[in-house]
């Protein structure tokens, strides 16, 4: 017979109680029963808090990260990515073009120093700064 564990031992091997039979046999089925529901419970109690920790942690990195990549990207990101891009759709015309950016996305776009060269049609362009004049939020909504 298994060995009876936990506050059941007592009141099993007492035989008080009509609904136990005296020799004690279903009591031990009862207090295993009762153990493994206990341990059952406390081990379910534990592994969703720490999912819910885990999860925390993971959703806030996550934010973030993307809170400071849209920073990076509003001020020196696109700054250095936008005469990449640039270069990269140039190339494909014939053109070549050297310039600086400066200001925010969010906040207004000027671009310094510009040259224009061409294989073919246009000889050049060059202008010393170039603002563009735009409404942040117009052109999100459209």
């Amino acid at each position: 017979m298994p060995a009876v564990i936990g506050d059941w031992s007592d009141f099993c091997n007492r035989g008080d109680d009509t609904a136990v039979d005296r020799k004690g046999e279903n009591c031990e089925i009862v207090c295993e029963l009762e153990n493994k529901q206990e341990t059952n419970n406390e081990a379910d109690e534990k592994r969703p808090k720490k999912r819910r920790k885990v999860l925390r942690w993971i959703v806030l990195f996550f934010l973030v990260f993307l809170i400071g990549g849209l920073v990076w990207l509003n001020g020196p990101g696109w700054r250095w990515i936008g005469p990449k891009v640039a270069a990269h759709f140039m190339e494909g015309t014939g053109m070549q073009a050297k310039f600086e950016l400066e200001g925010r996305l969010t906040g207004g776009i000027s671009v310094k120093n510009l040259s224009l060269t061409s294989d073919s049609t246009l000889a050049g362009l060059s202008a010393r700064r170039v603002a563009l004049v735009y409404r942040f939020r117009d052109l999100v909504r459209g």
